[in-house]
């Protein structure tokens, strides 16, 4: 992802694969949640509270109408901050991945993040992912730390380019033409809604299915203190 507000710029570090599917994108039936056998395919998030997911949601409508109907819109119920991005991962990682996230959490408090500047991946040109990005938060970037030091605790390794915050809007069609004098000017008009609070940190496994991406939480930790509330 590119500096705040630009149209431009390298994939955002912690976002699944350009062209992986997202809700209501096509996919492969899949009876496993990770593509290798028995894998989990997760990933670490912040999830906005449901009223701000629909503010970014609509204040998202702008950039997507100047797609010109080749952009599909995140449901604003999938919205939602990558921290990591793990993909496969064997089971048998997940109980040390927990408490290393749940400590990751505690350390932290919740945060209150705002919206600046919008912009498209990999080029205005060539756009394929829409995202809104969001004002440096020094707390934020600790937390993105901390997980990543979790991660790799837990045998995933780290993540070797530097965090840059991101919510993912909105996907083009494969092989959509973007009309540049259009979607440049809106990128650049994005009003950002109000800032918001997160208050849990999540642990996400994503299973892939010819209707798109179904994202459950398999665990969520409170920012600042107390056991992880597990998903039901």
């Amino acid at each position: 992802m590119t500096a705040e507000g630009q149209t431009e710029g390298a994939p955002p570090v912690g976002a699944p694969p350009v062209g992986a599917p997202t809700s209501g994108s096509l996919a492969p039936e899949s009876s496993t949640v990770g593509d290798a056998p028995g894998s989990l395919r997760l990933f670490v998030a912040l999830t906005p509270p449901a009223a701000a997911a629909r503010a970014l949601a609509a204040a998202a409508e702008p950039i997507v109408a100047a797609c010109h109907g080749s952009a599909r819109a995140v449901a604003a119920g999938a919205v939602h901050l990558t921290l990591r991005f793990l993909g496969d991962t064997p089971p048998a990682r997940v109980p040390t991945l927990r408490d290393g996230l749940a400590a990751a959490a505690a350390a932290g408090a919740p945060l209150t993040l705002a919206v600046a500047g919008a912009g498209a991946f990999p080029t205005l040109a060539r756009a394929q992912v829409l995202w809104l990005g969001l004002a440096p938060d020094a707390a934020l970037d600790a937390l993105a730390h901390r997980v990543d030091d979790a991660c790799a605790a837990a045998g995933a390794g780290r993540e070797a380019r530097p965090f840059r915050a991101h919510l993912t809007v909105a996907r083009l069609r494969r092989g959509a033409r973007v009309d540049r004098d259009a979607l440049g000017p809106a990128l650049a008009a994005v009003q950002a809604p109000n800032p918001f609070v997160v208050a849990t940190l999540d642990l996400v496994a994503s299973t892939l299915t010819r209707a798109g991406a179904r994202h459950d939480v398999l665990a969520r930790f409170p920012l600042g203190t107390g056991a992880p509330e597990l998903a039901g």
